[in-house]
């Protein structure tokens, strides 16, 4: 049975690995500590570049003619594929549910409709047993769906504040199948959100919203990879346990139109909650979030990558819960220090990745990270860490090997 159990294993990695490679960025794991060693090898390309093509169209900049800017909105060629209905499966692996499979179905709002979007999925793990579920909607009150009100239900695996941001899905489950390293931290929710939706344009939205959700904590309950199998999984921590009620306001800004080639490719979000005991809430805190990506095409061969990403918050009764706090290290964010090197209720990160193409879709890479995270105190009196890095990425969304080194540290190993 076990033979059999494998056998399934190696498959869904092989079909991961294929499908899935684009975007990658795993450190190499330290085979005696566990932890990412000084030396790195990464798999890493910038967020959704399948938009960017090796030759301009025409010579235009698209960008110039999005109707945000002016022009009637409806004429936009990505709002007329919202409507897009899809089936689908997601698998992934980790130390928590071990092989998880879900099912889901869904459906896009559809601007000269009142049809609701939804979403409806099933899930479950394998090695913990346990199933996971998410039922929602979103339905349009107004013409063209410019104002929404939506509700979702769901029990789901959550990873730590902004893991997903760091690490997908794919390449954390590749990482913790191959290479025995499970670079997310998990919990268990399970609630409702409902919110207001205000589309004032195709690529501008802001949410309203509120939120009920039970946190608890997951043990590790699978151990099995392809290679490092007589390694073990590091504990998977214990979170601060409760019932979460909240309130939220989020706006993102997405000019992505996947129908042609971008000169500038902007992905903004903003995100502010609030809990408090009013909302008979075993938390108290608040927590805002810039997180900001732009991609500037400068020549057909060039590209310039920059993120931002800048958090506060704080809870009334010390820190904020561990699932929410703010991880800076390693893969993602400052690429020259060891992995969640730094936590704190607060953040600053700036990651800038300039990349030309050195033979056919060969690119080298040059990286700057700076950026620290703190509990107390002001951003002026903190210590800016600095990582430079050079590496190469093989394909447009291949694999890439970066080296990194923290320049504050002159005894830092690359």
């Amino acid at each position: 049975m076990r033979q059999i159990h494998s056998f399934f294993l190696i498959a869904f990695g092989a079909i991961l690995s294929l499908a899935s490679i684009s975007q990658a960025e795993v450190a190499t794991p330290d085979t005696t500590t566990g932890e990412t060693a000084p030396f790195r090898i990464e798999l890493f390309s910038p967020p959704d570049r399948e938009d960017y093509t090796d030759d301009f169209v025409d010579g235009v900049d698209k960008i110039d003619e999005d109707p945000w800017l002016g022009e009637d909105w409806d004429e936009h060629e990505g709002y007329h594929h919202l409507n897009d209905f899809s089936l689908g499966s997601w698998i992934q692996y980790n130390r928590v549910e071990g092989l998880a499979l879900s099912l889901f179905s869904e459906r896009g709002l559809e601007r000269d409709s009142f049809l609701p979007s939804y979403r409806a999925g099933l899930g479950y793990g394998f090695a913990s047993q346990r199933g996971k579920y998410h039922l929602g909607f979103e339905q349009p009150i107004v013409p063209k769906h410019k104002l929404t009100l939506g509700a979702h239900a769901y029990r789901n695996v959550e990873s730590y504040f902004l893991d997903n941001d760091v690490i997908s899905d794919t390449e954390n489950s590749l990482s913790a199948l191959f290479f025995h390293r499970d670079y997310r931290n998990w919990y268990e929710t399970e609630g409702a959100r409902a919110w207001l939706g205000i589309y004032p344009s195709p690529f501008f939205r802001t949410t309203i919203g509120i939120r009920t959700q039970d946190e608890k904590s997951l043990d590790n309950k699978a151990e099995w990879s392809v290679w490092r199998q007589r390694a073990r999984f590091g504990a998977n921590p214990a979170i601060d346990e409760g019932t979460f009620r909240a309130y939220d306001i989020t706006m993102e800004f997405d000019n992505h139109d996947e129908y042609g080639p971008q000169r500038i490719r902007h992905d903004h979000k903003l995100t502010w909650e609030r809990s408090e005991e009013s909302l008979d809430s075993d938390f108290d805190l608040w927590r805002l979030t810039l997180n900001s990506r732009s991609n500037f095409r400068l020549t057909p061969r060039q590209n310039l990558i920059a993120r931002v990403l800048v958090g506060t918050g704080s809870a009334k009764h010390g820190d904020l819960p561990v699932q929410r706090r703010f991880y800076l290290g390693g893969i993602g964010t400052l690429r020259g220090h060891n992995y969640r090197d730094m936590s704190g209720n607060n953040a600053a990160l700036l990651n800038l990745q300039y990349e030309f193409e050195v033979e056919g879709s060969t690119r080298a890479l040059v990286l700057v990270d700076a950026g620290t995270a703190w509990d107390k105190g002001k951003f002026s009196d903190q210590a800016i860490a600095v990582d430079l890095g050079a590496g190469v990425r093989f394909g447009e969304e291949g694999i890439s090997f970066l080296l990194a080194k923290n320049v504050n540290d002159s005894d830092s190993d690359i």
